[in-house]
């Protein structure tokens, strides 16, 4: 195999993980969490490309608390919010956003109202997101005129942010 396809195949691999970590920051919480949970003190994300931040309401035994999940991707969390049980709910959506995204020259979190995909004219797959403010935000980044031409948009995600 060529050093461009393996490079190629590493990039996929690369584009779907969110965050690295080096063994060095593990923080040992087993006898408190159990052996299935692992702790940082950090993580580092070397890619600049936006993601999720979601509450989600967890009853259990009768107790409602709150848990805080970063997530790299709409599919992922898409998969995460058609679980439907009575034990979990989406609190919260927040959008963080790099700077050639927003437009701020910095990352921005930002509350979600509502996300919409739609394609391009080359049939790309666009992500819209749409903040409680009414920004709309284009994953990947398009034109005004390119923004005219999307079609097949549909709402994916809708809360009433009040």
């Amino acid at each position: 195999m060529s050093a461009i396809a393996l490079q190629g195949i590493a990039l996929i691999i690369w584009s779907g993980l969110m965050f690295k970590t080096h063994e060095s920051a593990y923080f040992n919480l087993a006898p408190v969490y159990g052996p299935d949970h692992h702790h940082w003190r950090l993580v580092e994300r070397e890619i600049s490309s936006p993601w999720l931040h979601a509450t989600v309401k967890v009853t259990e035994g009768g107790i409602e608390y709150t848990k805080t999940v970063m997530l790299n991707d709409l599919t992922t969390f898409l998969e995460m919010a058609n679980l439907k049980t009575p034990d979990a709910r989406i609190g919260e959506l927040q959008l963080m956003s790099p700077a050639w995204m927003n437009g701020a020259g910095r990352w921005l979190l930002e509350p979600i109202r509502q996300i919409d995909i739609a394609r391009s004219v080359d049939n790309e797959l666009i992500h819209i997101y749409v903040t409680q403010e009414g920004k709309n935000y284009y994953d990947p980044s398009r034109t005004p005129g390119e923004i005219l031409e999307l079609t097949n948009q549909h709402t994916v995600y809708y809360t009433n942010l009040s």
